[in-house]
């Protein structure tokens, strides 16, 4: 059995219940000087493939849920990014 990657590892160490399981939510990174290691790039798309979401740009990720929100805000953290998230609401 292989070593598991960071993406299941914040999957695992998510807990307790959802706060906000119908909100979306923008995450939004920037890594200092252009670095964005290809790594954080697989363990995000393995994020969304467990939560869902989408990059809506290189460096903004739209996600669903408190869980969902705060992996991509831990997974960025851990790999040296400033990350701001935010909890949104469709206009209609």
């Amino acid at each position: 059995m292989g070593r598991k990657s960071k993406a299941q590892k914040i999957i695992e160490d998510q807990n307790g219940d959802e706060k906000y399981p119908d909100s979306k939510y923008i995450v939004i990174y920037d890594f200092e000087e252009g670095n964005n290691p290809r790594q954080f790039y697989d363990n995000l798309h393995r994020l969304f493939d467990h939560y869902g979401g989408c990059l809506i740009q290189r460096s903004v990720a739209e996600v669903e849920g408190t869980k969902a929100s705060r992996a991509v805000e831990a997974l960025a953290k851990g790999y040296g990014a400033n990350v701001l998230r935010y909890r949104v609401m469709k206009d209609t």
